[in-house]
């Protein structure tokens, strides 16, 4: 793995509505801003450090972590093991690209061809800093920005603040006027 880089932080969720009654919340289900973070990753290392990282960032998120694409899927479309369950919407996803079975890529393609399943924002969390996979991701059209994995997992949390300061950013609500 290389050094934490990014590419298109600055895009900060264009996809994303506004904020309503002051609140903090998402679009599609109206849950509360970062309640549920969607992990596809197929490394239990990489899975270990994420949770690791998110419980010691900011309160009230949750991590699902999924093994693969097909999982993500199944957990998404609410088929397979997760068929009935109507509490998995994620505000947010992380995805890593190199996976058996389903692909990251294959995801994303799905994602962009049904785009109400993509209510929220996809963020990319791979190894690979190849620029054919970063455009490649991004061409697909629902990613918002591509964070490459570090080669110290220690850096894990300061990309998460990364993500939860952009994902912030977009939903800041606007100041209250004077009467």
């Amino acid at each position: 793995m290389t050094a934490a880089t990014s590419t298109g932080l600055s895009a900060a969720f264009p996809r994303m509505g506004a904020a309503n009654n002051g609140a903090l919340a998402f679009p599609a289900v109206g849950k509360p801003l970062m309640t549920k973070i969607l992990l596809i990753e197929d490394d239990d290392n990489d899975i270990y450090f994420v949770k690791r990282a998110t419980e010691q960032g900011p309160a009230g998120h949750t991590v699902h972590a999924v093994h693969d694409g097909e999982e993500a899927l199944d957990y998404l479309y609410h088929r397979g093991t997760f068929a009935g369950n109507t509490d998995n919407h994620p505000v947010l996803v992380l995805l890593d690209l190199k996976m058996p079975r389903v692909n990251g890529f294959q995801v994303l393609d799905w994602l962009s061809r049904h785009r109400r399943f993509c209510p929220f924002p996809v963020v990319v969390f791979s190894s690979s800093d190849l620029q054919e996979d970063v455009e490649r991701a991004y061409a697909q059209g629902v990613v918002s920005f591509y964070l490459t994995k570090p080669d110290d997992f220690e850096k894990v949390p300061m990309m998460l603040q990364q993500v939860h300061a952009r994902w912030h950013a977009a939903y800041r609500s606007e100041p209250p006027t004077e009467k």
